[in-house]
């Protein structure tokens, strides 16, 4: 009994690894927010390590899913991988991409990664170091 826990987890996660890889449309029940929240949600547990083996990679493919189902959180998060480079290589440019895509939908996060309300205004310099300046 002791062997079949872990044969299961392994089968679960192989089949999650598949479904993380299908285009949104063709996400079970077709709904873009939807997914976007179940991409949200398994990309927290692959990046905390709390239901899920932490996987950086994982974790940044699920906050890109999500960001591209158009979810604010999911959007920041993805900017947030890109720049600190966790599970993907550093961009910059791509982190600002997500960041302002936030915005745009008046995401009070975004707007402050943005510098739109305040917040730490982000030179797009390919030299700077891997935080924001603030």
């Amino acid at each position: 009994m002791g062997v079949l826990r872990p044969l299961r987890r392994w089968l679960f996660q192989r089949r999650l690894r598949k479904l993380i890889d299908l285009p949104l449309e063709g996400f079970p029940g077709g709904d873009a927010t939807g997914a976007g929240w179940a991409f949200y949600r398994l990309a927290r547990a692959f990046e905390t390590g709390t239901e899920m083996p932490e996987d950086t990679a994982l974790a940044f493919r699920c906050y890109l899913h999500s960001a591209q189902a158009c979810l604010p959180l999911g959007q920041i998060c993805a900017g947030l991988a890109y720049w600190t480079g966790a599970g993907t290589p550093v961009d910059p440019v791509a982190a600002h991409g997500w960041w302002q895509a936030a915005a745009a939908q008046g995401n009070p996060g975004g707007e402050v990664l943005v510098g739109i309300q305040g917040g730490p205004t982000i030179q797009m310099n390919p030299a700077m170091p891997s935080s924001p300046q603030s």
